[in-house]
């Protein structure tokens, strides 16, 4: 296992969609809740960005972080000294859907 290091973070444009997509759909649900959810979001971003590694990869080289307040996956790979996010979807959507943007 890799020493913990502090990654550069990219997230592609795809990814920051699906989040801002989910804040209007929480938004709708409850006023604050689309930002409790980006704070939320954040929160586990900085943590993978600390510990990529400590999260399991799904499809190579794809690892995937479950963000437990809210039922979201972060899909992310490691390039080098980066992180790159590249869905943020909902727990029970399915894969397929975002293994199209690869």
């Amino acid at each position: 296992m890799k020493k913990s290091t502090n990654y550069n973070i990219k997230i592609r444009s795809s990814a920051e969609a699906d989040i801002a997509e989910i804040i209007d759909w929480y938004e709708d649900k409850l006023k604050g809740l689309g930002a409790r959810f980006f704070d939320e979001v954040e929160a586990m971003i900085d943590l993978i960005k600390a510990h990529p590694y400590n999260f399991p990869i799904k499809y190579p080289p794809y690892r995937m972080a479950l963000v437990e307040v809210f039922p979201i996956k972060i899909w992310f790979k490691v390039e080098h000294e980066t992180i790159v996010v590249t869905a943020v979807i909902h727990a029970y959507r399915k894969d397929e859907n975002w293994l199209k943007r690869i």
